[in-house]
């Protein structure tokens, strides 16, 4: 086990939940694992105690694995017609559904329409990358089409070029489109697709980056009654008593600012600006959204209106835009 003790280091802010720690390989080695990102749950087995289900629509691939970090072989089109075998990292901590480290004599470059984006801070600084779409990526049968996939700088490759034969990543915007069996022990991942496989890959279409940043004290009435009027209580004439069974509660909620806007970007052109804290998101509290659930409104379709109410400087602003494709 590591304890980090730099509290720079936050990964909950960016994800919206509280994250307490990292289960790596020395824990999974010895289990086999299913995956079911739609119920979000997962099962862990003792390989002794495994059977493996028939499933006519599941596909067995072998993985690979170096420094204890498992790699799987996809075929992708890159923006051409030529089919390349690249071998992938699968990365489930990673939000995009796939990295690619272009490199021009593994005969593949980043495509003509990308945009640049900010990722991070690495260890040597500020981390960009550049953002498009590949023609497909074909896992065993299944092929999915117009993924998108970053490229990230040279910087930060130089940190991460940890295996020469890596040429990228596959995130969780892949593997959450199937049901995962990762046997550790026998190398193997089994793939079955579930009711996302068909959902389109889209980017953000707002161009901000939303955070996770503090908690607000919400003042809620707590049982929501409207007070009546109480006449017995009239002792006086001319004198008309109101007793409320109404009770007022304080509770601590999520806070989200913006973080980020790109340049260009219907965000920046409608007036948002970085420090910008979220009250109301098309009419509903903030704070009772999960973080990923405002992501997914923020790259949802093209053309919808959106309508941010936010304080900034103390002062309360409503904020309009419609979403935008980039790519």
């Amino acid at each position: 086990m590591y304890v980090v003790y730099d509290y720079e280091i936050n990964l909950s802010n960016r994800v919206g939940v509280p994250i307490h720690g990292i289960i790596g390989y020395d824990f999974f080695k010895d289990f086999i694992l299913e995956f079911n990102y739609p119920k979000q749950k997962t099962n862990i087995y003792e390989p002794e105690f495994y059977e493996y289900k028939k499933c006519r629509k599941c596909e067995d691939l072998p993985l690979t694995f170096y420094m204890n970090k498992p790699y799987l072989t996809a075929r992708v089109k890159i923006d051409d017609k030529t089919e390349r075998p690249l071998n992938f990292l699968i990365d489930s901590g990673l939000g995009d559904a796939v990295w690619l480290l272009s490199a021009e004599n593994q005969g593949f470059k980043v495509p003509k329409r990308n945009f640049e984006d900010f990722l991070g801070f690495g260890m040597g600084g500020s981390v960009y990358v550049l953002r498009t779409r590949i023609k497909s990526l074909k896992l065993g049968s299944f092929e999915l089409d117009e993924v998108t996939a970053s490229f990230p700088d040279s910087l930060y490759i130089k940190e991460m070029q940890t295996y020469e034969l890596r040429n990228g990543s596959i995130g969780a915007q892949i593997l959450k489109r199937f049901d995962l069996t990762i046997d550790y022990p026998n190398k193997k991942i089994r793939l079955s697709p579930n009711k996302n496989f068909n959902a389109a890959f889209e980017y953000d279409m707002s161009g901000v980056i939303i955070a996770h940043t503090g908690f607000s004290y919400v003042q809620k009435l707590r049982s929501g009654i409207v007070p009546k009027a109480n006449n017995q209580e009239n002792n006086e004439p001319g004198i008309l008593v109101y007793k409320s069974d109404s009770e007022v509660e304080f509770t601590l909620e999520a806070q989200y600012g913006i973080v980020e806007i790109r340049p260009n970007s219907p965000a920046e052109k409608a007036g948002l600006q970085i420090g910008d804290l979220l009250i109301d998101i098309n009419g509903k509290k903030a704070y009772r959204f999960k973080l990923s659930e405002i992501n997914s409104i923020l790259s949802s379709e093209e053309g919808k209106r959106i309508r941010f109410r936010i304080m900034r400087n103390g002062i309360e602003k409503l904020i309009t835009f419609e979403l935008k494709k980039i790519l």
